[in-house]
């Protein structure tokens, strides 16, 4: 025979007995049987462990874009806040100004209010001056015309 043998323990030079010949032949197709079965579990098992990693990549694709999606998001609000950020800095600096404009219009309102206390109580001596010599020349008056009245002089 010009088959080349693997089994162990056959010699290739050596013809086999008549009886043994259906056996080997029952034999050998066990053996490729088997060898099928065995190839075709490896392959459904191939397989799976494919289709397996095959999901577990879709699942990691899934995973990255909706960290993808939560990135972008998360970008997009960090601009928005940045944004608004300047623009509340903006009008905080506004705001400043504006109350420094205001301190410096109250502190010029307490020197003018100050000024015209200072003012209106020297107004105020002045008249009780004016008021107390008013009087003493109404007085003074008076005696006159009195003393006129008196001697008989008219004016």
């Amino acid at each position: 025979m010009d088959n080349v043998h693997w089994i162990e323990g056959l010699d290739m030079n050596e013809t086999p007995a008549p009886a043994q010949k259906p056996r080997d032949s029952i034999f050998r197709y066990a053996v490729v049987l088997f060898s099928v079965a065995f190839i075709l579990v490896l392959l459904s098992y191939l397989a799976q462990e494919r289709a397996r990693h095959s999901q577990e990549l879709a699942g990691e694709a899934a995973a990255v874009m909706t960290v993808r999606q939560t990135l972008d998001h998360i970008t997009g609000e960090n601009q928005r806040l940045t944004d608004e950020n300047a623009s509340l800095s903006a009008h905080a600096a506004i705001l400043y100004t504006r109350a420094t404009e205001l301190e410096q219009f109250l502190e010029a309102s307490r020197e003018e209010r100050e000024w015209l206390h200072e003012w209106a109580d020297e107004l105020q001596y002045r008249y009780d001056d004016l008021l107390a010599e008013f009087v003493a020349l109404r007085e003074e008056n008076l005696t006159l015309r009195r003393l006129l009245d008196e001697s008989g002089a008219a004016p």
